[in-house]
């Protein structure tokens, strides 16, 4: 068990490090999808020396795998460490994460309408109102994405120690 990116809080410490969420199967129009992901090759390592992590640096491209992101392993496999997890987010469109909790949600049906015999809710407390407010998390985006790419921009100190 590591404790690798977690705070120093009560409870934090404990539990899994990856969401359950992204462990849970869905249904897309009654269609089981399972989550499981086209995951990097386990112990391949890249940029482990100067000489590579400087060539990439200035501009080459890896030449320790074809292009994409990393050498894929042939099993489609569950998320299971951080490197998983950060070619999770490398792939994934804007909000589909979030979508899919949604989709795990709408499973264990938590809305408020549920104890009223005669009401369900869809347009209020429903799967489309979850829907259109998760459309709307890229729109929330737009500030932090102005602020990060044009207002606080700064050379990374892995990039100037490579100059």
């Amino acid at each position: 068990q590591t404790e690798l990116f977690r705070l120093d809080i009560f409870g934090t410490t404990r539990g899994p490090i990856v969401s359950q969420f992204l462990y849970h199967d869905i249904y897309i129009d009654g269609i089981p999808i399972k989550p499981k992901h086209r995951t990097c090759a386990p112990n391949t390592d890249y940029l482990t020396d100067f000489v590579e992590w400087r060539e990439v640096q200035n501009g080459k491209p890896n030449p320790l795998h074809s292009g994409s992101l990393c050498d894929f392993d042939e099993t489609l496999r569950y998320i299971r460490n951080g490197r998983d997890l950060g070619h999770l987010v490398w792939q994934d469109k804007i909000y589909s994460i979030f979508w899919r909790a949604s989709a795990v949600l709408e499973l264990l049906d938590l809305q408020p309408y549920n104890r009223i015999d005669k009401v369900r809710g869809f347009a209020t407390h429903g799967i489309a109102k979850m829907l259109h407010q998760l459309a709307h998390v890229s729109d929330a985006e737009a500030h932090p994405w102005y602020s990060k790419w044009n207002v606080h921009r700064f050379l990374r100190p892995e990039a100037f120690g490579g100059l």
